[in-house]
């Protein structure tokens, strides 16, 4: 094959360039501006370039980002990248960025991500927020895909092979597959939030149905492989819920090397008391024979919140389940949870020990983290309230700290060997707890970093995390990010993996996924895949009521989502998608 002739910079720098320019769309009165950019590059590169990409690096000099992008914008580093094809139109802004000294960097790329020009431009973010970069034609011809790859969106990615060990390099997020939950049982039955866990070889996705109409209730598990495909729905009919049950609370999931552990609330209805569903899966999702216990909770009205209701506990066959019961927040200990699940109402204990909404657990092999969410800040000091009582839990991170709505989002951040106490709200206290202002919370753990995701009350960042230590209730980072799209993030699902933090948010007909760096450092906001923007992915116009949850393996990101609470006559139950994110 001939190689293409290529123009000397000299030449090229003589020839009238060529500009294009971002534009913004959407009201004038925001209150951050977004930031758009004009490119200039010299007009000979025209038809050889397919690809731009622009990155934005904080704090950072273009004398230090030049070598750095020579075969294009390093995966990791910016606080923000674009790319789009020369075609594109109209060309992206970059979006909100905070007040602050950046390095914009931009590139040209050919269509296989050869690298024809690079330029950059510091500015200074303030009320100025038109950028303006300059791109120069180089001569080094870096970063050409290698073979069995493609140029796509401006980085080198594997050929779309399910059994290519590197498919979804540098974490592309490339959707493998997705398709749709079980048939629901019909208009006007509830829907639990759904639970996600990974196991070998691909996830499963479980959650439950109740019709309101009959009290018919089943519960739901879809294996799913690690390429996306779709196996039979597991649908087996549950016990004890009655005409006119209203239960549509979450789903609790989580696996051990011996299987997992499926949960549910049961809501106390028409004589028939409360408690919990808890059953044994093997590997594959099926029920482990002998592995079904009801525990009944005498006067108690559980739930469980929209996600990690359930945590394995590592190295042990003993799991840790989250619920509220009416206005507290209680933990409770499960024994051998994949074979044969065990627990009592004496084990369990209240962690907050005021009103509480909604409860949630995480752990890792170094940490365990006990979340709730409720009103106020911390509640009055209570000395001895006897065997039914409150005590005020310590409110070390700022207990007063309650959102417009006045809800705190309250963490207990323990070590993993901590010991559970059920006296922690009759006679003592629990540990000091940190607390932020939030209306909803989602908990992951990993190693020694505990990462709390919730809801901000910037509408432009609607997003937050603070990440923890245990023992430490002052966060050792926080901040907080925006999402494509309009409306209000009706709830977001957070999952860690290695040094990547991923979040799952639903805005009203929309889920994004949103992929960071440096979970256990700073996290840094690395892509977003909007999921209405593949086909391939079941409809999401009708989701509603946040119903989302996220997990993740070395390899793979797995997203599961019901419509609603309630649905409709038109209403599929949900559906789930897998993506590719390997080093």
């Amino acid at each position: 094959m001939k190689p293409r002739s290529r123009t000397s910079p000299a030449a090229l720098a003589a020839v009238a360039a060529l500009t294009l320019s971002s534009v913004v769309w959407g009201p004038a009165c925001r209150k951050n501006p977004e930031v758009t950019f004009d490119i200039t590059i010299p007009a000979g590169l025209q038809a050889d370039t397919q690809w731009y990409e622009i990155g934005a690096f904080r704090d950072a000099t273009c004398a230090a980002v030049r070598p750095q992008i020579a075969g294009g914008l390093p995966l990791d580093g910016s606080v923000l990248r674009v790319a789009f094809s020369r075609d594109e139109r109209p060309i992206p802004a970059l979006g909100d960025l905070a007040k602050a000294k950046y390095a914009f960097a931009a590139v040209a790329k050919r269509d296989d991500c050869t690298v024809l020009a690079i330029g950059c431009s510091e500015n200074e973010l303030s009320d100025d927020r038109a950028i303006k970069i300059d791109l120069q034609a180089t001569e080094a011809g870096l970063g050409a895909c290698p073979k069995g790859a493609v140029c796509r969106d401006a980085q080198c990615l594997p050929a779309i092979d399910n059994n290519d060990p590197a498919v979804g390099a540098g974490c592309s997020l490339e959707l493998l597959g997705a398709g749709p939950l079980a048939n629901p049982l019909g208009a006007d039955s509830y829907l639990s939030a759904p639970a996600v866990s990974a196991i070998e070889g691909g996830f499963l996705v479980g959650y439950k149905e109740v019709d309101s109409r009959t009290g018919r209730a089943r519960r739901i598990v879809v294996p799913v492989d690690a390429a996306g495909g779709f196996f039979s729905s597991i649908v087996i009919g549950m016990d004890g819920r009655c005409a006119g049950s209203e239960e549509s609370d979450g789903a609790g999931l989580a696996t051990n090397p011996s299987g997992s552990l499926l949960g549910f609330a049961r809501a106390p209805c028409a004589g028939k008391g409360g408690g919990l569903d808890l059953i044994a899966l093997d590997p594959p999702g099926n029920d482990v024979a002998g592995g079904y216990n009801f525990v009944a909770l005498q006067d108690v009205s559980p739930r469980f919140s929209t996600s990690h209701a359930i945590a394995s506990k590592p190295g042990s066959a003993d799991f840790l389940l989250a619920l509220t019961d009416r206005d507290r927040a209680i933990v409770v200990p499960v024994t051998n949870g994949a074979t044969k699940p065990t627990a009592t109402a004496t084990s369990a204990a209240q962690f907050h020990c005021g009103v509480s909404t909604d409860s949630y657990v995480g752990i890792s092999d170094r940490a365990l983290a006990l979340v709730s969410v409720g009103p106020g800040g911390a509640p009055a000091p209570v000395v001895d309230a006897g065997p039914e009582g409150g005590a005020s839990d310590a409110g070390g991170g700022g207990g007063s700290d309650a959102g417009a709505g006045g809800t705190s989002v309250r963490v207990l951040p323990l070590k993993a060997q901590a010991k559970i106490d059920s006296e922690w709200c009759k006679t003592t206290q629990p540990p000091a707890a940190a607390s932020f202002a939030g209306s909803w919370a989602s908990v992951a753990v990993s190693g020694n970093r505990i990462l709390v995701v919730s809801d901000n009350a910037s509408t432009s960042r609607p997003i937050s995390y603070h990440a923890y230590e245990p023992d430490k209730v002052q966060p050792v980072s926080s901040g907080d990010f925006a999402i494509e799209g309009n409306g209000k993030v009706l709830y977001a699902d957070v999952a860690v993996r290695g040094d990547r933090m991923f979040v799952a948010a639903e805005r009203a007909g929309a889920l994004s996924l949103v992929s960071f760096t440096g979970a256990t450092t700073a996290p840094i906001r690395q892509r977003e895949v909007v999921l209405a923007d593949n086909p391939r992915v079941p409809s999401l116009k009708d989701v509603r009521d946040g119903r989302v949850a996220v997990t993740a393996t070395d390899t793979r990101v797995a997203v599961a989502w019901t419509t609603g609470r309630q649905l409709g006559p038109n209403d599929a139950a949900g559906g789930y998608a897998v993506f590719a994110c390997t080093p």
